[in-house]
């Protein structure tokens, strides 16, 4: 077991010159996700155990779940009302009292979906103040060195997910490599901390039914108003009930959600080495407990919008539709992240070749029009070797959450179609199965 952690780590080792020369950032990220409780939830306890239950995205590492339990370990939300925000937190990030900074406001404009939240402007600096309260960027480093009750540290959980980067084939070639320990090796691989993401998210619930309600009534009145004859009139004012029949279930919902990365450096990496080394357990404790310099920096963020309504197939409940409309939005919101900020693109590995196929689909941002690079792994090194896009001849996997509730009709035999649960994709000749792995480009 332990040789085959050191070729583990010799490889990872190997891959941190790589990657630093070709940019080519292979390492899979680790991430952790608050939500932003409100007390405009249409049923709070619904909402919190909806986002609970979310399936975790299947591209990173839940950072914080304990492998024995399955559980996460963590806090994974939390109420910005009880974050009080003074003049004097405003001041200092830059706001005039008497309002909120353009960046703010920006911010909080997102957050509400354009709606008017008088409290909206204090949003951001109740996530900056939670970060800084909770000392959430200090728990995630103390979770990667799995800190121990006498402040010791080790590195099983850093060994772990670095060989998650390894193909087995690079694990054989490097058999007969040998370094440095464990800990040295470790400690130079400071890509797959760096790899690690937070992302807040702020929900916003609008009914559907006073919305449609306004809509059927404006339809009404321009009805009475346009038709004289009283049998067109009666159609009409049917077709304005039963389309609010339709659409008053369900909830319109906004989503906003910040990217935070974990700032990480070879110094910081030598920081921890420097506690791990202190003589007595008092000294240990004493230094984490009293440090200060691990950081959560913004990347950005982004909003989402979708609406959850009537179905036809099934009655839905409250709970399923709010659980449906919040596990969307957040896939939506997340495949936009990925798209605008490098930094938080998975890279995935290809499933077949000739023609490539892998496990991606609609949850994840697909269109007919997306495109990957294509990184072959040649030995020890990631090597570019084309370019590839969905094969529109095929059909885009439908991986929503729910979407196999929502299977499409074949009109001719009346039988349910059936897609595989992967995305084909053309062009990748030089893709060789077991050693590539696909990017998405902008």
């Amino acid at each position: 077991m332990k040789k085959n952690l050191l070729i583990c780590l010799v490889a990872i080792s190997a891959f941190i010159s790589i990657s630093n020369a070709q940019d080519v950032n292979y390492r899979r990220s680790s991430l952790h996700t608050i939500l932003l409780e409100s007390d405009n939830f249409p049923k709070k306890d619904i909402v919190i155990n909806a986002y609970n239950s979310y399936p975790f995205p299947d591209k990173y590492n839940e950072h914080f779940k304990d492998d024995a339990s399955g559980q996460n370990t963590a806090a994974k939300s939390f109420d910005p009302k009880k974050i009080a925000i003074t003049d004097a937190d405003r001041s200092a990030a830059g706001q005039k009292t008497s309002g909120a900074s353009k960046f703010a406001k920006g911010m909080a404009s997102q957050a509400t979906g354009g709606l008017v939240d008088s409290t909206a402007k204090d949003i951001p600096l109740q996530i900056n103040k939670y970060i800084n309260e909770s000392q959430l960027a200090k728990q995630m480093v103390k979770k990667w060195y799995n800190v121990k009750s006498d402040g010791g540290i080790d590195f099983e959980l850093l060994k772990k997910r670095g060989c998650y980067s390894v193909s087995e084939a690079t694990k054989e070639s490097l058999k007969k490599t040998s370094g440095g320990t464990l800990e040295d090796l470790m400690a130079k691989d400071t890509g797959l901390i760096s790899n690690t993401f937070v992302v807040f998210n702020k929900l916003n619930f609008i009914e559907n039914e006073p919305v449609v309600r306004a809509i059927r009534d404006a339809a009404k009145i321009a009805a009475t108003a346009k038709i004289t004859q009283p049998m067109l009139l009666e159609k009409a004012l049917q077709a304005a009930d039963l389309a609010y029949e339709k659409g008053k279930e369900g909830y319109s919902v906004w989503t906003t959600s910040w990217l935070y990365k974990l700032a990480w450096s070879d110094k910081l990496s030598d920081y921890v080495k420097r506690i791990h080394d202190l003589p007595t357990e008092k000294e240990r404790l004493n230094a984490w407990d009293t440090a200060t310099v691990f950081k959560l920096v913004l990347v950005g963020s982004e909003k989402s919008q979708s609406l959850v309504t009537f179905s036809l197939k099934e009655k839905r409940t409250e709970e399923q539709i709010i659980k449906l409309a919040l596990t969307r939005n957040i896939d939506n919101v997340y495949s936009k992240l990925q798209k605008e900020y490098d930094v938080f693109k998975p890279i995935i590995r290809v499933d077949n070749v000739g023609p490539i196929t892998a496990k991606i689909g609609l949850k994840d941002g697909l269109t007919k029009k997306s495109k990957f690079e294509l990184l072959n792994l040649e030995g020890t090194e990631f090597k570019k070797v084309g370019t590839i896009s969905v094969d529109s001849k095929f059909p885009i996997w439908d991986n929503r959450f729910g979407a196999d509730k929502e299977q499409k009709i074949d009109s001719l035999n009346g039988k349910p179609i059936v897609t595989p649960e992967w995305t084909t994709f053309k062009g990748g000749k030089k893709a060789e199965k077991g050693f590539t792995y696909m990017r998405l480009k902008k």
